[in-house]
């Protein structure tokens, strides 16, 4: 883990081992901002009421009361998830001009501004989850707009510490140099569970296993080839996780497309 004045040892750590992690670079008050769309957009769906204060996370009540609504009303929860990460909150983290800066730098991109965000989402994983955990995976076969995973990253901001008790990140050093590998996905039970893919243990066995424990305002980019995996949330609260994904624009790998409109019927 390195601070922000260490460039060249994190530009170092990243291209031997496929991520590197940085130590309180995020803007705690975006963090805060997140918390505070969520129980808006909580409120408007519950009739149990969440009030805002400060350090919410903490607040057990405030945990119990996002578990049990999960429980009762799945569709609903669900749509708490999807209104939260297309919110000011979470892009304005996301593109967070000091954390694209550094990425450029990762990406050995001249200008921050060409870059690209996609796949912008505030994860909210529930203890003892299994419906939204993803195994091994790398994010490159998801997100193809390069077809190298080296002019692409995984960018994951945790929104409070986290431990290998409320399932931090699990991460393959050295993964990123088995390039991207293209295998189909597996049959999900239900639309609302994850899109896993079953990589070979033969391949996965290559490479030992870190617990990215991370506090607030740590920072973690992983190339787009690395393997990574979902913890599991043991504890007793909701992990949140801001995470999205930066690509070159301007390298000729880049897979030009266009964002389409929500067609309402």
């Amino acid at each position: 883990m390195f601070k922000i004045n260490d460039i060249k040892k994190i530009e170092k750590f990243y291209k031997q081992n496929g991520y590197v992690c940085v130590k309180n670079i995020v803007d705690k008050k975006l963090i805060n901002d997140i918390f505070t769309s969520l129980i808006h957009i909580y409120n408007k769906h519950a009739s149990n009421k969440i009030n805002i204060k400060n350090n919410i996370y903490k607040d057990l009540g405030f945990h119990k009361k996002l578990i049990s609504f999960r429980k009762i009303d799945k569709k609903k929860f669900g749509l708490i998830y999807d209104d939260l990460k297309i919110t000011a909150s979470s892009n304005y983290l996301a593109r967070d001009p000091r954390l694209l800066k550094l990425a450029s730098i990762l990406l050995s991109e001249k200008e921050e501004k060409s870059l690209a965000v996609s796949g912008v989402m505030t994860r909210i994983d529930c203890p003892f989850d299994q419906r939204n955990r993803l195994d091994w995976h790398q994010e490159h076969r998801y997100y193809l707009q390069n077809d190298y995973g080296k002019n692409g990253l995984f960018m994951h901001v945790p929104l409070h510490d986290v431990d290998e008790n409320s399932g931090s990140l699990k991460v393959k050093p050295k993964s990123h140099k088995e390039k991207l590998i293209m295998i189909k996905p597996m049959k999900r039970k239900s639309k609302l569970e994850s899109l896993n893919y079953d990589h070979h243990s033969k391949t996965l066995d290559k490479y030992k296993t870190v617990s990215m424990e991370m506090k607030k305002g740590d920072l973690l980019f992983v190339n787009l080839d690395t393997f990574h995996a979902s913890g599991f949330n043991q504890s007793e609260k909701v992990r949140f996780t801001l995470i999205s994904r930066v690509h070159r624009v301007l390298s000729k790998d880049f897979n030009s497309y266009r964002e389409g409109p929500n067609i309402f019927s």
